[in-house]
């Protein structure tokens, strides 16, 4: 069997209910029918002076085809009022019952290398790329990127990951369907500011989750 472990950070968490180790495995065997199954929990030292955390071990036989359920899993649903696509992590091994530093982290991923380099050159000189300091313009552009990418079948990639949209709408408190461009543009017109709020919050976004900024 392989090895799928979701660690969970109570200082990310609204409500760091310790029931959650019972909860989500036993949603997570629920919802993939028993492909992944509970294999226990365990507490993960941390830095001193801070709470451990919250590791819940799960098997299965091909950790790689059914981790993406999982994260599909926290997009869609609250676990004891917790988002957690908001604040847990997802690692994986080939191994049976691996222990946490054998394993690979997968969610969340961060900006690979290619799309890094063109969102550097963008923060640079966006009218270069857009015509102006535009946010919905830079929007399109992100959008045109991605359908080239498929059209050409070069293996694709989100430029903006998917968990960025809910990180900039629980900083603004908002709701809802809108999408990031829309919720920084409740608060700033649409220009220079705007881009570079949405660059500021982008590296929030990717530091909080343990990854370098967009230089």
């Amino acid at each position: 069997m392989q090895t799928i472990i979701i660690v969970l950070d109570p200082r990310k968490m609204e409500n760091p209910d310790l029931d959650l180790r019972y909860h989500i495995p036993d949603r997570i065997e629920e919802v993939t029918k028993k492909a992944v199954q509970d294999c226990g929990y365990d507490y993960i030292d941390t830095e001193e002076g801070q709470p451990p955390l919250l590791g819940i071990w799960m098997e299965t036989e091909n950790a790689e085809a059914h981790w993406p359920k999982i994260r599909q899993l926290f997009q869609y649903e609250t676990f004891l009022n917790n988002d957690l696509s908001q604040s847990a992590e997802i690692y994986i091994s080939s191994e049976d019952a691996a222990a946490l530093e054998t394993c690979a982290r997968v969610f969340p991923a961060d900006i690979p290398a290619r799309e890094r380099e063109l969102l550097s050159g963008i923060r640079k000189r966006p009218p270069m790329y857009v015509g102006e300091y535009s946010l919905s313009k830079l929007h399109c552009f992100f959008a045109g990127y991605q359908t080239a990418i498929r059209r050409h079948e070069i293996p694709q990639s989100d430029i903006i990951p998917e968990e960025f949209t809910r990180f900039v709408l629980k900083k603004y408190g908002l709701s809802g369907s809108i999408g990031y461009v829309r919720a920084i543009l409740r608060q700033m017109p649409d220009g220079k500011e705007a881009i570079e709020t949405f660059f500021e919050l982008l590296d929030e976004f990717l530091e909080a989750n343990r990854f370098s900024r967009i230089l």
